[in-house]
């Protein structure tokens, strides 16, 4: 099988608030279905295209602040809520919260096995 995908997908169900970038747009709260360390498969309402920047906040735990950073649409079936978006800009903070998270649930799901 040829997998173009470049970072393990780990299969997380998280809260992500999200917005349009550089429109006045209200903020909404989408699920994520996985996510990895390049970007997140997700259920977005209202109408997007392929390559519209996005704002989003994901919380990775209760009571931490939330893991912000811009992600673009690569993945955008008009019939299906669920919206590939990849990582275009993250803090150097956010990004290690976001590898370490994503590292020890690698190791539980392969414990897990």
């Amino acid at each position: 099988m040829n997998d173009r995908r470049r970072f393990e997908r780990v299969e997380r169900t998280l809260v992500t608030y999200y917005r349009k970038l550089w429109v006045n747009s209200l903020e909404y709260a989408g699920v994520t279905s996985n996510i990895s360390r390049g970007g997140i498969l997700v259920e977005l309402e209202g109408e997007f295209q392929s390559g519209d920047l996005l704002a989003l906040e994901m919380v990775i735990f209760n009571g931490e602040p939330p893991i912000n950073l811009v992600a673009r649409v690569v993945r955008n079936d008009v019939s299906n809520p669920l919206k590939g978006l990849e990582f275009v800009q993250i803090s150097g903070p956010d990004e290690k919260r976001l590898h370490d998270y994503l590292a020890a649930r690698e190791r539980q799901e392969k414990q897990s096995v």
